[in-house]
């Protein structure tokens, strides 16, 4: 059951394209089309989205962005243009609408928590530090702050090298040996660059958990599984217990992606990394059958949640579900290894959804072409100064 928000208008403040679209696709299922204010130079793909009422470009002049300015911005767009909720998209919109909420007066704000505590949980490290001592299930870490470190070094090689805050994948590396090791630190790189934190390899697979939270307590959640061409949602009650008790002892709100690494050896999962921002599959959750967007906003209007809707997995029997991506649909589709036959009929308007709106890919590749593609996506150099 859907309460009807159609008349509800929404804000999105980007610093990131690619899933500020899976945004706008998620939002339109509630028949609203959400304007952008966008906070960084990108390819801009998303101002042809079918489902974008209004896209606008933030124009500064300073290298750091300053807050109050922002803040100032918001507020007389959401005063000109009725808006209702605003809503981030991308870790660094996060951090700054974290920032600045208390100063957003003209709107409310989709649930988000205290820029202490989104930096903390972001930062693979401080995650670390904090939940460890709790006994909560992590790798062996080690954060490597100079090369002398790497004489003394204690791990059994394989080991994972990561850059402590960044997302997307971005800063991985496997390493299987000191001298690898020593190679990759020597290349010059952002993603490479010291700090980063050192953790065993484990053997297994990865798995997310995915939440919205209030106040400490877990609204709704997701826990899935990627494949090739799909993506499976399924029960675990200990992951979802795990996030629980992540979720209470930092007394978290907002939305939040874990993810997770299961042992093949022992069952068990191991914390791997959070990012406390929406995450690029919010769709498949969507078309899952457990709406976040919906719910957030419900949160941020203060509106009670009804009984009826769908807060988690509710089924023991594992789900599939098409990626919102179609270009790997397609190639699943064709070379046989989508498994169509398994996924129900109430999820496959995910892939409807994105053939309706292809514009935006199409215009980025074709910018990408003309090597006027992607720029910042977000904005992770230009905001360091201010948010590290």
């Amino acid at each position: 059951m859907k309460t009807n928000l159609s008349n509800v208008k929404i804000l999105v403040v980007s610093t990131n394209e690619h899933l500020t679209l899976r945004l706008l696709r998620a939002i339109s299922r509630l028949s609203i089309k959400a304007d952008i204010l966008a906070l960084n130079k990108s390819s801009s793909s998303t101002k042809v989205s079918k489902f974008c009422r209004k896209y606008t470009r933030y124009s500064h002049d300073s290298v750091a962005l300053n807050w109050e300015d922002i803040a100032e911005n918001i507020n007389q767009y959401c005063k000109q243009e009725n808006i209702d909720v605003v809503i981030p998209s991308g870790m660094q919109s996060t951090l700054i609408l974290s920032e600045i909420q208390s100063a957003i007066t003209n709107a409310k704000i989709f649930p988000l928590d205290r820029p202490e505590n989104i930096k903390r949980i972001h930062n693979k490290w401080s995650l670390y530090e904090d939940l460890n001592p709790k006994g909560l299930s992590f790798p062996k870490s080690v954060l490597l702050e100079n090369l002398e470190q790497l004489d003394s070094l204690d791990m059994t090689f394989p080991i994972m090298a990561k850059a402590i805050e960044l997302s997307d994948g971005r800063g991985i590396e496997k390493i299987n040996s000191l001298t690898e090791l020593k190679q990759h630190l020597a290349h010059d790189h952002s993603d490479n660059r010291l700090p980063l934190i050192l953790q065993d390899y484990i053997d297994g697979f990865d798995i997310d958990l995915s939440v919205l939270a209030h106040q400490g307590e877990v609204v709704a959640w997701t826990i899935q599984q990627a494949f090739p061409h799909h993506l499976e949602f399924f029960q675990n009650d200990t992951v979802l217990n795990l996030g629980r008790e992540i979720i209470k002892f930092y007394n978290f709100t907002g939305v939040a992606h874990f993810d997770l690494r299961v042992d093949r050896k022992t069952n068990q999962a191991k914390i791997l990394e959070c990012n406390p921002r929406l995450w690029a599959s919010i769709e498949s959750s969507l078309w899952y059958g457990v709406d976040f967007i919906h719910l957030g906003i419900l949160i941020a209007l203060e509106q009670t949640i009804p009984a009826e809707i769908q807060r988690g997995v509710l089924s023991t029997q594992v789900t599939k579900v098409p990626y919102p991506w179609l270009g790997r649909t397609i190639k699943g589709y064709i070379n046989g290894k989508l498994p169509i036959k398994e996924i129900p009929k109430s999820s496959m308007g995910i892939i409807w959804k994105n053939v309706s709106d292809l514009f935006p890919s199409i215009y980025d590749k074709a910018l990408t072409k003309l090597g006027r593609g992607k720029v910042n996506d977000d904005m992770t150099e230009l905001l360091a100064v201010r948010i590290s």
